[in-house]
């Protein structure tokens, strides 16, 4: 989550200036509601147009949007997940959950390509795609690749007796990481003369 707050000893001056409003709550909501409103629509020109192929992060982000207005000031917050992490950059790594494919915990992260379909606005994971096929990586930082496959038959030798056999039938699907590297923008949040456009 990221946000913008704006603080009621900030605005003392303004009501000087603008005169006698009477009801300092009103002029945070409105404050709160320029800033809001500014914000939303620097999201809409520079970022939303990057949501292709029926993915929606930006989109969301934008839905996700709420002001709150306090006796001390008032947020506008952005509470949309992953919001935060492209705003400030980061490391990910895997090992914090539960992978959704094995049940345990997750070793790597696995990266959708394009040829993975789209649900509600997300790309679907592993445990959606259907039958997969793992080819190992080489070593660096990728692990290997997800295939997608196709089920050929049943095992019938080893640990994995009894298991469907899948052979490989198309592309790509996800690439397997040990970790990926999030360069932070701060252009996410407008500059400040941008956000008091809006207020003022």
């Amino acid at each position: 989550m990221i946000g913008v707050s704006v603080s009621a000893e900030g605005l003392v001056e303004m009501e000087r200036v603008v005169g006698e409003l009477g009801d300092g709550r009103k002029l945070l909501e409105a404050a709160a509601a320029g800033v809001e409103r500014r914000w939303r629509g620097h999201l809409e020109e520079r970022y939303v147009p990057r949501d292709r192929d029926g993915v929606d992060f930006w989109g969301r982000v934008v839905r996700s949007m709420r002001g709150e207005v306090s006796e001390s000031g008032a947020v506008v917050r952005v509470e949309e997940v992953g919001v935060r992490l492209r705003y400030e950059g980061g490391v990910v790594v895997p090992g914090k959950g539960i992978s959704s494919y094995t049940g345990r915990a997750t070793r790597a992260l696995a990266i959708p390509s394009g040829a993975v379909p789209v649900r509600e606005g997300r790309r679907i994971s592993p445990r959606e795609a259907g039958p997969l096929v793992f080819v190992k990586g080489r070593g660096g930082e990728t692990v290997g690749c997800l295939l997608e496959g196709e089920v050929s038959g049943v095992i019938s030798r080893g640990k994995n007796k009894g298991r469907p056999r899948v052979r490989r039938k198309g592309g790509v699907m996800f690439t397997l990481v040990m970790r990926q590297v999030i360069r932070g923008d701060a252009g996410i949040l407008p500059s400040g003369e941008v956000l008091l456009e809006g207020v003022c």
